[in-house]
């Protein structure tokens, strides 16, 4: 075998080197390429159940947030003791505070519903219009806050600003046995 020439040498390694750049770049560097976009694509998929995740958890502190709210609005609610005397003090309570004169007090019975023990009364007015509206305020207002259903208001004379009014109310206990 012969000697290869100086150009025949360099000739054979440009192509050795064009070899071996072809091999590292169909070889290696290709399937690096493709690898890494694998884990860039992951990394995305990641960092999207990470947002979800973290979304989530946002979402759970509110319902948290309002749970515990409501619940505070439901012991507002809930009458403790015995339901009717607590509902006519409250409501006699009002009439004094806001200088209602007489108030009739009918008890129209109780029911259970969701769990809870329903307790209705009838009141009966006879006053001006705005300690009416002051006396429904305080009904509703404090604790326990006694509900108003319906409200029937008729004019005692065409001249006059006294009302007649037939308030319903209703207010919450929890069956005998349970507590708050």
């Amino acid at each position: 075998m012969r000697r290869l020439t100086r150009r025949e040498r360099a000739l054979a390694v440009i192509c050795g080197a064009l070899l071996v750049a072809v091999v590292l770049v169909q070889g290696i560097a290709k399937p690096l390429r493709e690898r890494l976009a694998e884990i860039d694509r992951n990394l995305l998929q990641q960092k999207d159940i990470i947002n979800r995740a973290q979304a989530a958890t946002l979402d759970l502190y509110a319902v948290e947030t309002d749970i515990e709210t409501l619940a505070a609005r439901r012991r507002a609610f809930i009458i403790t003791g015995e339901a009717v005397p607590e509902m006519m003090r409250k409501v006699e309570k009002a009439a004094e505070e806001t200088q209602i004169g007489q108030v009739n007090i009918r008890p129209l019975g109780r029911e259970e519903q969701e769990g809870l023990m329903r307790h209705r009364m009838q009141l009966e007015v006879k006053e001006s219009f705005l300690p009416l509206k002051n006396f429904l305020y305080h009904l509703e207002e404090g604790e326990p806050a006694l509900i108003i259903d319906r409200i029937a208001v008729d004019a005692e004379t065409k001249v006059s600003d006294i009302v007649r009014a037939t308030v319903f109310i209703s207010a919450y206990s929890l069956p005998a046995g349970e507590t708050k």
